[in-house]
C-alpha cells in the first residue's frame, strides 16, 4: 500500500477538468479514496466554466490539453476567484506555460495517486485551506 502526502484533501470538493473520460474517472476514483468529499469531472472547458460558477470546487485538476483547446481560459478564471488549481498533461516538459500561471505544479500523466494529491495539498497550502 502506498503512502499518501503530508496532509489531506479529506472533505474537500474537487473538479477535474480532463477530456479523456477513463483518466478523468481515474483521477476521481484517487481523489475519493483519498478523501475528497465531492468530486465532479468536466470533459469540456464550457462545462468547467459553468461548474465553477455554479458550485465553486475547493480545488480543481486541470488537464492542459482539452481536445483542440487549451484549459488556461480556466486557469485564468480560477486565479481571478483565488480557487487553487494544478495542471496536468502528458506532455510534462514540452508545455509552455502563460507566465501568469508559471507558477502553478504541473502533475505529469499518468499520474500517481501521490502525486495528485501532493499537487493539491501544496495548491491548497499555498492558497489557504478553505475549510477552516
Amino acid at each position: 500500500m502506498s503512502s499518501l502526502p503530508k496532509g489531506s484533501i479529506k472533505g474537500f470538493a474537487v473538479l477535474v477538468v480532463e477530456d479523456e473520460i477513463l483518466i478523468a474517472l481515474d483521477a476521481q476514483a484517487m481523489l475519493e479514496e483519498a478523501g475528497a468529499e465531492h468530486v465532479e469531472v468536466a470533459t469540456k472547458a464550457v462545462d468547467a466554466l459553468r461548474l465553477i460558477s455554479e458550485k465553486p470546487p475547493h480545488a480543481v485538476v486541470l488537464d492542459i490539453n482539452l481536445g483542440s483547446g487549451t484549459s488556461f481560459a480556466i486557469a485564468d478564471e480560477l486565479a481571478a476567484r483565488g480557487i487553487p488549481y494544478i495542471f496536468a498533461t502528458g506532455y510534462a516538459g514540452q508545455i509552455d506555460l502563460p507566465p501568469r500561471h508559471i507558477q502553478v505544479a504541473v502533475v505529469g500523466k499518468p499520474y500517481s495517486a501521490e502525486r495528485l494529491i501532493a499537487g493539491l495539498i501544496a495548491a491548497l497550502d499555498q492558497r489557504g485551506n478553505p475549510l477552516v
